[in-house]
């Protein structure tokens, strides 16, 4: 077979095709929707404020900015070190989270050139989401100045577990992609393959393929629709033929 013959297979049942891609996306869709959990995202923040105390007075410069700039990145990575998160977990135990799993789902993140660092945590339960990045940011504001040796001040604003954000789908897109991919390659298959069972002989090429010899002549399908076109196309000229005639007698 020729490309062009695998294109008319799926030209001839595409239908067939298009109905097994929608049923198994919808499928899929309903069943993620159903079955996957919503996941809650809460986030907490960090301002890093170091000034120079001069006279008894925070003093800013613009050395100080950098400085500042300089310092979320280690406390990026100081954060998240097991020394912070076990006071984290060992001060908050109705949290029910341990060391390993704030090490794999803690996300820590600033944007550049800013002194805004942002500590998010994702769970099922947006309360508890909450919870779990404001103690950290607490814990952390009060353990990393004694660490970094640093007179800065560290302003947190917390997360307001009265006021959810929109829960999100986890992988659904992902989930539809695939289905998508899957049931389209699983239709194209059911195609050739009734395609192959099909013994009938539905056209010229597959007689001369089996019996070897040659068509003389080839009969269309005929429809009703076919026929009754035929007839309005036979019947028009001579209803115009009448009327011709119609007219001459009149004007004899």
């Amino acid at each position: 077979m020729t490309l062009s013959d695998y294109l008319a297979i799926v030209r001839k049942r595409w239908i067939l095709i298009t109905v097994l891609i929608v049923i198994a996306c919808s499928a899929a869709g309903y069943a993620a929707a159903a079955y996957t959990q919503p996941m809650y995202q809460a986030s907490s923040k960090i301002i890093v404020n170091q000034a120079t105390l001069e006279n008894g007075k925070l003093q800013v410069n613009p050395g100080d900015v950098a400085v500042n700039n300089m310092l979320i990145n280690t406390y990026k990575e100081l954060i998240k070190t097991p020394g912070i998160l076990q006071k984290v977990v060992q001060a908050n135990p109705g949290l029910n989270v341990t060391v390993d799993e704030l090490l794999g789902s803690l996300k820590i993140s600033s944007a550049a050139g800013s002194q805004i660092m942002t500590v998010a945590w994702e769970d099922p339960s947006y309360v508890k989401a909450s919870k779990i990045v404001n103690a950290v940011t607490s814990t952390f504001r009060v353990e990393a100045p004694g660490i970094m040796m640093t007179d800065g001040a560290m302003i947190v604003i917390p997360s307001d577990p009265e006021t959810p954000s929109s829960p999100r789908q986890t992988g659904l897109t992902f989930i539809l992609l695939v289905s998508f991919v899957a049931s389209s390659i699983v239709a194209v298959f059911i195609a050739f393959l009734l395609e192959t069972l099909d013994s009938g002989l539905k056209d010229a090429g597959k007689v001369e393929d089996w019996l070897g010899i040659p068509v003389l002549a080839n009969i269309p399908v005929i429809r009703k629709s076919d026929i009754k076109n035929a007839k309005q196309a036979a019947a028009a000229p001579a209803f115009k033929r009448v009327g011709e005639d119609q007219h001459v007698h009149a004007n004899g």
